[in-house]
């Protein structure tokens, strides 16, 4: 309703700017008077990367998310953190704080060293970035929230990496993916994907635009 975009950029958080730049009170905003470009947010970019994790290769300031509990909790290494949606809320809320810290907006590149393995509970609510995100077997429509916690605020001027992965082979990954999606079609996806992308840099214009032809 609101912008042109060829894209469709999701968020639970308004933003203020809109209200100001309007010069309109907040709970009486007429859609057909905002415009937003999304120009500069759909030409961010992400070194793209279909593998497995490694731990060679991936060892410091990375989110890996993955479908289960279980398998957040087993890939999760000592000094790492891991975030989940078993946790308790007092748990919960001191694993925010802690990301705030590390991650956040106010967190320096060197204070994101930390790694962090999560399942996809993270791609919302938490105002936090990283140069690397690694995406363990989720179905298309998950990647494209979290992709936003790659480079979040184009801190990263060679751009962030994004690393696709076909699931993690473990039995409570299989039964997280067919609860919620069906592992045969993510994998499908997976191919399609690598495919059409492959080891390349892209914009997220380019990726969401990718995504969209393929699940038309």
């Amino acid at each position: 309703l609101c912008t042109n975009s060829k894209t469709i950029l999701t968020s639970a958080t308004p933003n203020k700017y809109l209200y100001e730049d309007i010069k309109l009170p907040k709970g009486k905003i007429d859609v057909k008077k905002i415009t937003v470009d999304y120009t500069k947010y759909g030409e961010k970019k992400y070194k793209c990367e279909f593998r497995q994790f490694n731990p060679d290769k991936d060892t410091e300031n990375f989110l890996m998310v993955v479908n289960s509990v279980k398998t957040s909790q087993n890939m999760c290494k000592s000094g790492w953190i891991n975030y989940h949606t078993l946790f308790t809320k007092k748990d919960k809320e001191e694993k925010r704080e802690l990301l705030n810290k590390t991650h956040g907006k106010e967190s320096s590149i060197d204070d994101r060293k930390i790694p962090v393995v999560s399942t996809n509970i993270i791609s919302t609510g938490i105002d936090i970035s990283f140069k690397k995100v690694i995406l363990c077997g989720l179905p298309m429509e998950e990647t494209t929230q979290l992709a936003g916690r790659c480079n979040r605020w184009n801190e990263y001027p060679d751009g962030g990496i994004l690393v696709f992965s076909k699931q993690i082979e473990s039995r409570s990954e299989d039964d997280a993916i067919n609860a919620k999606y069906n592992t045969i079609l993510r994998n499908k996806e997976y191919d399609m994907l690598k495919e059409k992308i492959g080891d390349r840099t892209i914009t997220l214009n380019e990726h969401l635009l990718t995504l969209n032809s393929a699940l038309q």
